[in-house]
């Protein structure tokens, strides 16, 4: 393992404001716009805790970060607010059996949402990726 700890909700809420037009290389047409400031505040508001771990798997990274939610509401409008932050950083999204997947420069991401908790899973090799989802509740 790299590294393991919490990230906090300050920097839930700069992930979720990272997607503005600047961040956002080419933004395709039809892409719902970024979230708002009060969208982002409402999003990380109902944060409840989170942890991350990354591991290097012979020589490719892997991350998961999964965050807990006071109320299942609350954690439907972070993974709501993050698939659009995604969606324009990242583009269009495949759906795949409770996961929402995205691929940028050679990076996956994906996004599940299992009750109160909501877990991002990044890695640089696409052998990985389907090996975490599963172990997190996803595909």
């Amino acid at each position: 393992m790299l590294d393991e700890g919490v990230l906090g909700e300050l920097f839930t809420r700069t992930f979720l404001a990272a997607g503005s037009e600047e961040d956002a290389p080419a933004v395709p047409a039809g892409t719902a716009p970024p979230p708002t400031g009060d969208e982002v505040e409402r999003a990380a508001a109902g944060w409840g805790g989170d942890a991350y771990r990354a591991w290097d798997v012979g020589g490719r990274t892997l991350l998961v970060w999964r965050t807990e939610w006071d109320r299942v509401e609350d954690a439907r409008e972070f993974q709501e607010t993050a698939l659009r932050r995604l969606e324009r950083t990242h583009g269009a999204r495949k759906n795949l059996e409770g996961a929402a997947l995205f691929a940028r420069s050679g990076r996956l991401m994906a996004v599940v949402a299992r009750g109160e908790a909501v877990t991002l899973v990044s890695s640089d090799d696409p052998a990985l990726l389907p090996v975490a989802l599963k172990a997190v509740g996803g595909a």
